[in-house]
């Protein structure tokens, strides 16, 4: 047993100094700017709609944030980072309550959905009906006045792809961040 540990301690001693050099040459800073790209990115790859849909005037482009998990209090670094929009869904992926659709938005009976504007967004909507709840649906209309009704024929929204572009960039840059930093580091395995 005693010879297991000893014959591992150099391999050890190595893999913990490749470690070193890593965060000393600006990993983290360097794996962070490329979770904050993948935020920009989806900043300016999800539609907007001015004045429809916004709450306080926030927009739901503007809700990407890079939430990092775990790492040390002192410096504050994790070793985890994930991409989230706060206007739908928690760091951990939960669906807001706040951001579910109810059926009744995409033409259906009145019940809850696992849908939100991000989904519609990411994957399109077919044609369907919108149907006013107590209040009478508001849009405007052509020459800028406002048309109330209590149903609406909307035509269906284009998917837009924006987090499967984003996820695909992704993984381009993380390979990309892999071998800029297996180059720089010299040798060992990431």
């Amino acid at each position: 047993m005693l010879n297991s540990v000893v014959v591992k301690a150099p391999k050890l001693r190595s893999r913990l100094e490749f470690i070193k050099r890593a965060v000393e040459g600006g990993w983290y800073e360097d794996a962070e700017a490329m979770g904050q790209k993948a935020v920009d990115f989806l900043q300016r790859n999800t539609p907007r709609s001015e004045g429809v849909g916004s709450q306080k005037g926030e927009h739901i482009a503007d809700g990407w944030e890079l939430h990092t998990i775990g790492g040390k209090e002192k410096s504050g670094r994790g070793f985890l980072m994930v991409v989230f929009n706060r206007f739908t869904t928690t760091p951990a992926g939960k669906i807001l309550a706040r951001a579910r659709l109810s059926s009744t938005d995409l033409g259906g009976s009145r019940s809850k959905s696992d849908y939100t504007l991000m989904h519609i967004l990411e994957y399109g909507s077919r044609p369907h009906r919108i149907f006013a709840g107590k209040k009478k649906l508001r849009f405007m209309g052509s020459g800028g006045k406002w048309v109330f009704t209590e149903m609406v024929d909307h035509p269906g929204t284009a998917p837009t792809g924006m987090i499967r572009l984003a996820r695909a960039n992704a993984m381009q840059w993380l390979a990309e961040f892999k071998e800029r930093w297996r180059r720089k580091l010299g040798a060992g395995s990431m």
